[in-house]
């Protein structure tokens, strides 16, 4: 995907359309208006309007997760998404915000405009995750002008990263690098409590995968928290009993 197709050129020299001449401005706005209509701009819309419709039943039964959704740089640079998280957001003050995440072959493509794009939706508690981080071997030069609030290890660095000294060093290098801008580093991919105990070690924030969790509908997943936040309930109040008879 070509971002600068999607992009209107602010200032462009106005030419008066003639025969096999076009006004820029005019193509661009075209341009937009049609990726604008991709499936894939429909697609991502629908999947933030939903993301913001779930914080609300999530938040019913006391649990406030901040979720991230997938996004194609097109559909970023296409649709007014600051506008809509704008008119549909929670009310709750405590709504964390929203993560959407792009891959990072994506955003190196232009990364003043994202920087742009990204400006626009801190406004409304929107950040963006560069998504399969070391996959697109962007330069250090380029990642440190990159709008982020967390790298994901790519999946191919995760996958035995136990037992891969490389792979281990890969991860490793991506986690210190994260923590050095200040930000969160998350491993995709894990499957195994080897990898899951060796990403521990290397102090990587946060992680997913089959061992986690396998994709699950909404109420399926509802279910689960509920079910893990009577668990550490129970296991709190158990708890309670010994810890006074140890302070007597």
């Amino acid at each position: 995907m070509q971002l600068s197709d999607a992009r209107l050129a602010p200032g462009s020299e106005f030419h008066r359309a003639g025969p096999g001449r076009r006004d820029p401005n005019v193509a661009a706005l075209l341009r937009r208006r049609r990726r604008a209509r991709h499936p894939l701009c429909a697609l991502t819309e629908r999947a933030i309007l939903h993301g913001l419709r779930d914080w609300e039943a999530f938040a019913e039964i006391g649990i406030r997760l901040k979720l991230a959704i997938n996004v194609p740089v097109t559909a970023l640079t296409t649709l007014a998404i600051p506008a809509l998280v704008r008119e549909h957001r929670p009310a709750d003050r405590k709504w964390p915000g929203l993560i959407l995440e792009v891959t990072e072959d994506e955003i190196i493509r232009d990364i003043a405009l994202a920087n742009e794009v990204a400006t626009q939706l801190r406004l409304y508690d929107v950040s963006l995750s560069i998504d399969d981080f070391g996959a697109g071997y962007s330069s250090l030069s380029r990642l440190r002008e990159m709008p982020f609030c967390e790298l994901k290890l790519d999946m191919s660095f995760v996958t035995n990263c136990a037992h891969d000294e490389m792979k281990a060093g890969l991860c490793q290098t991506i986690v210190d690098l994260a923590h050095r801008f200040g930000k969160v580093a998350v491993a995709e991919g894990i499957e195994n409590a080897a990898d899951l105990q060796a990403l521990y070690r290397m102090g990587c924030d946060l992680g997913q995968g089959y061992l986690i969790a396998r994709p699950m509908p909404k109420d399926q997943f509802l279910t689960l928290l509920q079910n893990r936040a009577e668990k550490q309930r129970r296991e709190q109040a158990e708890a309670q009993p010994a810890d006074r008879s140890l302070a007597v």
